[in-house]
């Protein structure tokens, strides 16, 4: 939760310094207000938030990032999420400390995946010599 009291913060602060840069008044006012209005209830409803999900479905939680299992049945095996810890649209709105650790996780999920799928294989074919 205080992840996300921060953000209201920041938020705050940036609806408090537009309001200051608006020149005519009540127009721009009522815009800021109500674009901060949105901005929190999309906060709020976020189903990504770190605060939000289920600690049994977190697999590691880096410093800009967590990785979880998705909340669903997935389609695939070994499905998981790399979701970013900040409230973004998209992952290339990420800064480059989230981008260095990004690509860190995913080079450890691949070579943990490829360990498992080599053991699978030489567990296989160590049936199949007995």
């Amino acid at each position: 939760s205080s992840g996300i009291n921060a953000e209201y913060g920041a938020l705050d602060d940036m609806f408090v310094s537009n309001i200051a840069k608006t020149k005519d008044g009540s127009k721009d006012v009522d815009k800021l207000i109500a674009e901060n209005q949105r901005e929190h209830k999309r906060l709020e409803s976020c189903n990504m938030c770190l605060e939000k999900c289920s600690r049994r479905s977190i697999v590691f939680i880096g410093q800009s990032l967590y990785v979880r299992v998705p909340p669903w049945k997935s389609l695939t095996s070994h499905h998981c999420q790399i979701v970013p810890t900040a409230h973004t649209i998209a992952s290339v709105n990420g800064d480059e400390d989230f981008w260095r650790e990004l690509t860190l996780v995913k080079s450890a999920l691949v070579r943990k995946f490829s360990q498992m799928e080599l053991s699978k294989e030489l567990k296989s074919y160590a049936k199949t010599i007995h």
